[in-house]
């Protein structure tokens, strides 16, 4: 349940100027937030390496107002250049 504050939102009025193309049910607009899914990106991740997956999951589980543990995203990024390092 990944989802922005914004996501539900299905109008915001008839008499508001607002583009249509700026609608979140908008269908290019569901289809961007589907490409943007963990789903979507996760295995793409899991090749790259273990350790970007897991600092990409990591962000991807971060609540939008959520202070985000910066000493264990930096681990995740060490872990990830010592890894490399390997190869």
């Amino acid at each position: 349940s990944k989802e922005l504050p914004w996501d539900n939102v299905s109008s915001y009025g008839i008499d508001d100027p607002y583009p249509k193309e700026l609608y979140v049910m908008n269908h290019k607009n569901q289809q961007r937030k589907a490409l943007k899914s963990w789903d979507a990106i996760q295995p793409v991740c899991s090749i790259i390496s273990k350790q970007f997956e897991q600092y990409m999951g990591y962000c991807y589980q971060l609540r939008w107002n959520e202070q985000p543990n910066y000493e264990l995203c930096v681990s995740f990024i060490r872990s990830l250049f010592i890894y490399n390092r390997r190869f």
